[in-house]
């Protein structure tokens, strides 16, 4: 007998066994309770001696179910084929993988059902097997995501986001036919707006180098419009004075993108996305430039000398915006004072608005006939695609109704999690522990690729944070030690995942208000950073009831009271509530009532109200003057609030769950993907 074989002697006697040789293979029959279950060869053996390991005590499934679900197969079907055992008889001796991913792509609601269903794919398997494969984890990230309060059509785009499949190399991408289309479009493109020259090498010329990007590009209803490959230049390869001079090029800046949306949702004013195919190209050059022959499409000796500007070169962004900015000032726009980037044009009344990030632009306003033009007049001068109502802009995804709106970030986050290798991690209700102060004295330094590790995934929560204000403390935390992270660090940054994972698809949640009006609420936690004993300031500006600016950041001095550091939080947020201003009166929104900054502290609140001077606060006189002059110029109020109903003590400190969840809902987030009550 072969124990090792068949490790079921334990649970069914054993009639018989008799090995049958036939040159070098094993012929096998086992039977049970007098009848015959199967046939295995030796080479079947032989392909499996690597599993030896995995002893008959704890195989991967369950001996019991697997037995009686082949009896009964082998009753009502007689013999099972010898490919459908093969591939039973791998799954039984191997180790199950703990990857859900490979079962379901949890960012796809087409294939998310619940963990307790069934999948068509595996039903036929035995029920152990399909136990196993289902699911390797205690918290499978389809209880943290519904896809059922969404819209048919929304439901369309999430999908087709969600099934893109971007290659890797070059390689990949000539395999592939759309892919490969994709990079002849290009070429074609480049060529026909003259890009470059062709020429020889000069001796002694310093090459760029260049490289091809991969991206899908939607339509509104969330159907692929077409699969875009962009050839960049490797601009880290230029050098100063030889290939480029000037860069500076603005951006817009992401919390004009909110102050936007908040506006449009108020004021009930639609929203439209615009892509301009190849902006870089339509800049000119004014330095000499050689780069290498695209990856693909090499000549020897030759290399191509630029004409105009390409993706990817220092100054391509400079001399992109710089023709934009001509082209929207000869048809009467304005740059705003607040944002360089928003064009504004005000007539009859009516406003049309154009805000830039690169080449892809929002246009709102409720000046319809304008915005017409305006799209008439950039077609014109430019190869402009129009891609409908904004839903997906810089990797946000928004979803807007009658009423409001939400943005999130839930692809990215599930993506990251998927990277991570923690979709299926167990959830935390917040991202840090109640109480808990992070040093950068505690723990063992990571290596280096441990810290490659650790500043790549910081820099992706930095990047959630545009939508998620709850996780906005402790990312700041964590990023305070990116040149020597710990082991202790990666643990806490571990446990924002498993905050993440929670609900992927949390957000922000606009909607219409009464009237519009800037609030804000100031918090300090004093002394809080255990290193250097610097108070952390936060604070957080609403516009007609919905969050549009956030901040969460060290103070760069020490100071010596509570009252202080919260005086000094007050500053900050009052500079940004001003900016703020700025931009509403560049859209020609008009204040009528005063800002309000709400503050927990009384000492502050006397510092501002109150012309008084001593020793313990000459030293932020700059400040205060600063906010004195505000307070009596009737733009600013400084109402007092209890600590306990502090929005911002979010963004200064770890709070307990209660806690942290009351302040959360009142920043306005929302979870439009979270499970319905009753829903598995």
């Amino acid at each position: 007998s072969f124990p090792w074989f068949f490790p079921l002697s334990e649970v069914f006697p054993r009639i018989s066994c008799v090995p049958l040789f036939f040159f070098r293979v094993l012929h096998v029959s086992t039977w049970y309770q007098s009848e015959r279950v199967d046939e295995y060869s030796s080479h079947q053996l032989i392909q499996f001696t690597d599993f030896l390991d995995y002893t008959a005590s704890s195989p991967s499934v369950s001996v019991d179910d697997t037995v009686s679900e082949d009896k009964d197969s082998q009753m009502e079907g007689g013999p099972v084929e010898e490919q459908s055992r093969d591939h039973l008889f791998g799954q039984v001796y191997t180790r199950k993988k703990n990857d859900v991913m490979e079962v379901v792509d949890v960012t796809n609601p087409d294939l998310v059902s619940s963990p307790d269903d069934p999948s068509p794919m595996n039903e036929d398997l035995p029920i152990a097997l399909r136990k196993g494969t289902r699911s390797c984890t205690s918290h499978p990230i389809q209880r943290f995501v519904s896809y059922a309060k969404l819209s048919k059509d929304y439901k369309c785009f999430i999908t087709s986001l969600s099934m893109a499949v971007i290659p890797r190399s070059v390689e990949d991408a000539r395999e592939d036919p759309k892919w490969l289309q994709a990079m002849t479009e290009e070429m074609d493109a480049l060529a026909k707006n003259n890009t470059w020259e062709v020429v020889d090498i000069p001796n002694g010329t310093h090459l760029v180098g260049s490289k091809w990007v991969f991206t899908v590009k939607y339509k509104p209803d969330g159907t692929v419009e077409r699969y875009k490959a962009r050839l960049v230049a490797k601009g880290f390869s230029q050098k100063y004075g030889i290939d480029y001079l000037e860069t500076f090029a603005p951006v817009a800046k992401l919390k004009t993108v909110r102050v936007i949306l908040a506006l449009a949702v108020q004021k009930k004013w639609s929203m439209d996305q615009l892509d301009v195919k190849n902006a870089f190209l339509n800049g000119h050059l004014e330095e000499e430039v050689y780069m290498s022959m695209p990856p693909g499409y090499a000549q020897k000796g030759k290399c191509c000398y630029l004409k105009k500007a390409l993706y990817g070169l220092k100054q391509s962004p400079r001399a992109w915006f710089e023709r934009l900015r001509v082209v929207m000032k000869t048809n009467g726009y304005k740059q705003g004072n607040g944002d360089h980037t928003l064009f504004i044009k005000q007539r009859n009344g009516l406003v049309s608005l154009l805000l830039v990030y690169v080449d892809d632009m929002i246009v709102t306003g409720d000046d319809e006939e304008e915005k017409r033009k305006m799209k008439e007049t950039l077609a014109a001068e430019f190869d402009l695609k129009d891609l409908g109502k904004l839903r997906y802009f810089l990797g946000i995804e928004i979803a807007r109704s009658e009423t409001g709106l939400v943005m999130s970030q839930r692809k990215y986050t599930l993506d990251l999690l998927k990277e991570t290798g923690k979709l299926g991690c167990r959830p935390f209700l917040t991202p840090m522990e109640s109480g808990t102060r992070i040093s950068i004295k505690t723990g063992t330094i990571l290596d280096e690729k441990g810290k490659g590790r650790y500043q790549r995934l910081v820099g992706k929560l930095i990047y959630l944070t545009l939508t998620r204000p709850d996780i906005t403390y402790v990312v700041g935390v964590l990023s305070q030690f990116m040149h020597a992270p710990t082991d202790c660090h990666w643990k806490s940054a571990e446990r924002v995942l498993g905050y993440l994972k929670n609900d992927p698809g949390k957000g922000l949640l606009y909607t219409r208000q009464s009237q519009l009006s800037i609030e804000g609420y100031s918090d300090a936690d004093w002394a809080g950073c255990t290193d250097t004993r610097r108070s952390t300031t936060g604070y957080c500006i609403f516009l007609g009831g919905n969050l549009v600016v956030w901040r969460s950041k060290r103070q760069e001095v020490c100071s010596r009271s509570s009252a202080e550091a919260e005086y000094r939080a007050v500053a900050m947020g009052v500079t940004e509530m001003l900016w703020l201003k700025i931009l509403l009166a560049d859209i020609g929104v008009k204040m009528e009532e005063k800002m309000r900054m709400y503050c927990d502290n009384k000492s502050a609140i006397n510092l501002a109200n109150n012309p008084v001077l001593h020793d313990r606060t000459k030293h932020v006189e700059i400040d205060r003057h600063f906010i004195r002059e505000r307070i009596d110029s009737k733009e600013l109020i400084l109402p007092y609030m209890k600590s306990e109903d502090q929005v911002a003590d979010v963004l200064t400190k770890s709070l307990c769950t209660s806690q942290f969840e009351k302040n959360v809902s009142k920043l306005g987030m929302f979870d439009m993907y979270a499970k319905l009550e009753g829903e598995c």
